[in-house]
């Protein structure tokens, strides 16, 4: 009986951890997005030094099927054994063989355990409330104007691939809250670097998938003051890319820091049509940028209501034939 609880409470949890990540993987019941974080999630733990995931998945779904049977054979040589000392000398190999088989898989179960740790921090966000990211490259000041136009304090979720945490804030929309019974959200993304999508590390990954999987208005933030360290030509590129592979968002152009002096290689030609000088520190145009959010939130949310009528419209007619 002890063997078999020791089995048991060996491979159990092994099971539990397993059943995660091939659940995560599978990507059943997710959202697309949270699907993308799963998968940069896994993308950065194997960066991080460990072994392939396939490898340790395997060595661990193994280490479990001895535990069962090493629990199960060594039980029967106590239940069959002539004599009570034969029996307990069976069970003292048998915790011996268990203590050896958890020896040997210790570095793939605690790869795991690592793993699904990581997994379990990802951050949540709404998934079906109208939203805000602001995108740009890295230092261009996007956290300082969330924190401006955010209703209340914004929070700090940080990511497992992310050497940063990303700044969450929340706008109250009464004509969206009234509709989704939730404050929308305004959030700063990593900083995009001018290279190949197919270049991308993970934190750029993650301000991609927000803009492609969530129901988001965008505001792109360039930095003159050449303070960034991204000169402003390629601040324009980044943000000419991007705007081309999403020309439907909801979208505006910020030009940050507008009480600091202008750097060396601002061009005033390359700002885009109508961009919003703003400042974070001196509030100027702020008001007027809250205003643009207000608007873009309600763009947005008129595309998500439609999208969601569409698919009940859908499935009604699914079960009607």
């Amino acid at each position: 009986v002890r063997l078999q609880a020791l089995s048991a409470g060996m491979s159990r949890p092994l099971k539990d951890m397993l059943d995660v990540v091939e659940r995560l993987q599978a990507g059943r019941r997710l959202h697309p997005f949270e699907q993308r974080l799963c998968e940069l999630t896994i993308t950065a733990y194997e960066k991080g030094g460990a072994p392939p995931l396939p490898r340790v998945l395997g060595e661990v779904k193994e280490l479990r099927k001895e535990c069962i049977e090493c629990g199960k054979r060594w039980a029967a040589e106590c239940k069959s054994a002539p004599s009570a000392r034969a029996a307990d000398e069976a069970q003292k190999l048998g915790f011996e063989d268990m203590a050896l088989l958890a020896d040997e898989g210790r570095d793939a179960v605690g790869h795991l355990v690592e793993l699904v740790k990581n997994l379990r921090q990802v951050p949540v966000v709404q998934l079906l409330v109208p939203s805000v990211v602001l995108v740009g490259a890295p230092n261009v000041g996007k956290s300082s104007i969330v924190k401006r136009i955010s209703s209340g304090e914004p929070e700090v979720n940080n990511y497992p691939f992310t050497t940063r945490g990303v700044t969450v804030g929340h706008v109250h929309n009464p004509d969206v809250f009234a509709v989704f019974g939730k404050d929308c959200q305004v959030m700063d993304t990593p900083g995009m670097l001018e290279r190949a999508d197919d270049e991308r590390n993970e934190m750029e990954e993650l301000t991609v998938a927000s803009m492609l999987y969530l129901p988001t208005a965008v505001i792109f933030v360039m930095d003159p003051t050449g303070m960034s360290g991204t000169p402003f030509p390629a601040q324009r590129r980044i943000r000419d890319a991007l705007r081309e592979r999403f020309p439907r968002r909801p979208w505006v152009d910020v030009v940050s820091k507008a009480d600091a002096e202008r750097g060396a290689d601002y061009d005033a030609e390359l700002e885009p049509a109508g961009a919003l000088h703003v400042s974070a520190e001196d509030s100027t145009n702020m008001d007027t940028l809250t205003g643009r959010v207000h608007e873009m939130l309600g763009e947005v949310a008129t595309v998500l209501q439609q999208r969601v009528a569409k698919v009940q419209e859908e499935g009604a007619a699914g079960g009607e034939a």
